[in-house]
């Protein structure tokens, strides 16, 4: 092991505040919004750390997602401009369904010819960001001590399939100081859907996740930067534990989680010695075959049937809610239906390695179970899956998920092999970066 050097850096990303295009719910008008001013800033922060031999550069930024093509030009840049080895580069999202559209979701959510154009100049300003944000944060590298702590909430992330299903309420903290031991970054990894706002929300905001994070920022101090990485949040969500869809609701979900973050540093006990290790792993992931177009048709409209069963018997609003997304599955599997057919889709998984910590780069939305399951067999005390990690695949779904059916299920491009796929990989990449 190694001295600690680290920079902490964190730059706005916000986008024009009016007619920007919003992602991640096919509800609002044209599936996209648009936009209609700005509530909270978004930001990309980034975490390099480095040993003295080797860099490492953990990117988390308040978007619905990333895609290969922006992870690669990132990483092109490190690696160029910085001399960060592209495997050492893991770029995430928090999955907020109140920012920009960036393309990662529309094969779900399609992007109407309009809008592609401010998409694609978007991208390029992001881009732009992001790489900045990684050479800010390694020009500002310096004498540091890092230490791990662990948190765990159980009243705002809940399985949004039923509320007695699986969750994982632990709170990942990394926690870096400089010399004299004050804190300058915190890296949080927690799982849950960032949607306290709906789809009727049309203006941007980092939701509760990035509320959190100014909690803890303002908490500690000018100059702190708290990065949030979601965790395996496929079937996780506030909507069993959210008391309405407001702002109000953002900042005390918000509060609840910064509260926490703040409890476990004040016991977390720094070092001055660093090891760094990072893997990647290129993935072939089948897609599942599609259902006929009468099945598809036929799904689409027992999933009305039900919905409106619902609505008449005046259903609590959570169940509703349950009864909505099966339907936008149900028609999403159905434009499936029509659109061009491929075998598979490739993507990759990565494990970084800080010390004690393994972070799992996973480039989708993993059902918690699984994610649970990559935790335990880890045989790591400190190991957290990083959803939403440097490309989107969409929903990996667990084998009993597709046997219930549901919106992920249904709305899921993927095969029931990719559970057992991410699984074998990041347990492979574990392994392989464990210490000699």
């Amino acid at each position: 092991m190694s001295k600690v050097l680290a920079g902490v850096a964190k730059v706005n990303i916000t986008p024009p505040p009016v007619g920007t295009p919003l992602d991640g719910y096919a509800a609002r008008k044209d599936g996209v919004g648009p936009s209609e001013g700005v509530h909270d800033e978004l930001y990309a922060k980034t975490l390099v750390l480095s040993d003295g031999k080797q860099k490492v550069a953990i990117v988390a930024t308040d978007l619905i997602g990333v895609d290969l093509r922006l992870t690669n030009a990132i990483r092109e840049f490190a690696e160029k401009r910085i001399g960060i080895p592209r495997k050492n580069v893991l770029v995430s999202a928090s999955h907020t369904h109140s920012g920009p559209a960036i393309g990662v979701l529309d094969e779900v959510i399609p992007i109407p010819d309009v809008y592609k154009h401010e998409v694609e100049n978007y991208r390029h300003t992001l881009e732009r960001n992001i790489t900045s944000a990684i050479y800010i944060a390694n020009e500002k590298l310096r004498v540091a001590r890092i230490g791990i702590g662990e948190g765990k909430i159980f009243t705002i992330g809940a399985n949004r399939r039923g509320p007695k299903g699986s969750l994982d309420p632990e709170v990942g903290i990394l926690r870096v100081d400089d010399e004299k031991e004050d804190v300058i970054g915190v890296l949080v990894n927690y799982t849950c859907h960032p949607t306290v706002m709906g789809a009727e929300n049309l203006l941007v905001s980092a939701d509760f996740t990035g509320y959190a994070m100014e909690f803890v920022e303002k908490a500690k101090g000018e100059g702190v930067v708290a990065l949030f990485t979601n965790g395996a949040q496929g079937d996780i969500s506030t909507r069993f534990t959210r008391r309405e869809q407001t702002f109000g609701e953002v900042k005390r979900l918000g509060a609840i989680l910064g509260a926490e973050v703040l409890r476990v540093l004040e016991q977390v006990e720094t070092v001055d010695r660093l090891r760094l290790e990072s893997a990647v792993e290129e993935v072939h992931l089948p897609l599942r075959e599609p259902p006929t177009p009468e099945e598809a048709m036929k799904t689409v409209e027992e999933s009305k049937q039900i919905l409106e069963g619902l609505r008449k018997r005046g259903a609590p609003q959570p169940k509703i809610r349950v009864a909505e997304t099966t339907l936008q599955g149900a028609m999403g599997a159905l434009r499936s239906v029509r659109g061009p057919r491929r075998e598979e889709v490739i993507s990759e998984v990565q494990v970084v390695r800080i010390n004690d910590i393994a972070l799992v780069g996973v480039p989708g939305e993993l059902f918690v179970e699984i994610g649970l399951d990559i935790k335990k067999k880890s045989g790591l005390e400190y190991a957290y899956v990083v959803g939403l990690a440097n490309d989107y695949v969409g929903y990996i779904v667990t084998r009993k998920a597709y046997e219930e059916g549901m919106y992920e299920p249904l709305i899921t491009r993927l095969s029931q092999v990719g559970e057992k796929v991410i699984s074998h990989v990041a347990l492979k990449l574990i392994a392989e970066t464990n210490p000699r």
